[in-house]
């Protein structure tokens, strides 16, 4: 004799991350955290980060030229970051570096 068991899943209603903190629910289940977190990664874009031989590719200079580009004395290069011990370059940020270079061309 076979018995089956009907499992139900428990209700895991998504919150807004504003409701946070504020009391409304009380304590959160392990699964509406993650839940919770996996809507705030998806609604929280991040720029790609570029390394300086994809921006060097990119561009057509050579990565030396780039690593010159970054000299603290004379900054004149695109705007990067430093993750750990290694250089990226956020995209959105090259865009506008872009965008003033071909600005500064045309007052010319």
């Amino acid at each position: 004799m076979s018995t089956s068991i009907a499992r139900s899943r428990p209700q895991v209603s998504i919150l807004s991350p504003h409701s946070w903190g504020t009391g409304d629910s009380g304590a959160r289940s392990r699964h509406q955290v993650r839940a919770l977190t996996h809507r705030v990664r998806m609604t929280t874009q991040l720029p790609r980060l570029l390394t300086t031989a994809e921006l060097s590719e990119y561009l057509g200079v050579p990565i030396r030229t780039l690593e010159g580009w970054r000299d603290p004395n004379n900054p004149q290069g695109p705007p990067y970051i430093h993750v750990g011990a290694r250089v990226r370059y956020p995209e959105d940020r090259l865009a506008d570096w872009i965008a003033a270079l071909s600005r500064a061309e045309e007052g010319r």
